[in-house]
Parts: structure tokens; C-alpha cells; sequence
């Protein structure tokens, strides 16, 4: 019976983590696409808001 109890309890956390990796990665998804609507241009030669992203946010993305 505990053997049950556990296989349920790992099933239900693997699908509770499945979900919020596919919602991390579909906001991933809309950021760089907001972004990439901004069409942006360099000013005064500052960084842009999408290299500023590319930098910081995307490597995090990748580690999730």
C-alpha cells in the first residue's frame, strides 16, 4: 500500500513540474516576442532592451 501511495505522489509531482516547465518556456516564448515587436534602435550607442535580455534572461531560460 505504501508503494502506492508514494508511485501516486511521484506521478503527481512529475506532472506538477511538467506543467510549470511548459509555462516557463511559453513565457520565454511571448517575452522574445514582445521584444522583438519593440524593433528597437540603438541610442546614443546604449545597450538595447533585447541585447540587455539576451544577456541576462535568456541564459536563465536555459537553465530551466
Amino acid at each position: 500500500m505504501l508503494c502506492l501511495l508514494v508511485s501516486a505522489e511521484l506521478k503527481s509531482q512529475s506532472a506538477k513540474s511538467a506543467f510549470q516547465f511548459a509555462a516557463t518556456k511559453a513565457y520565454q516564448a511571448m517575452v522574445s516576442q514582445r521584444i522583438q515587436v519593440l524593433r528597437e534602435e540603438r541610442f546614443q550607442g546604449r545597450q538595447t532592451f533585447q541585447e540587455f535580455m539576451t544577456r541576462r534572461y535568456e541564459p536563465a531560460m536555459r537553465t530551466v
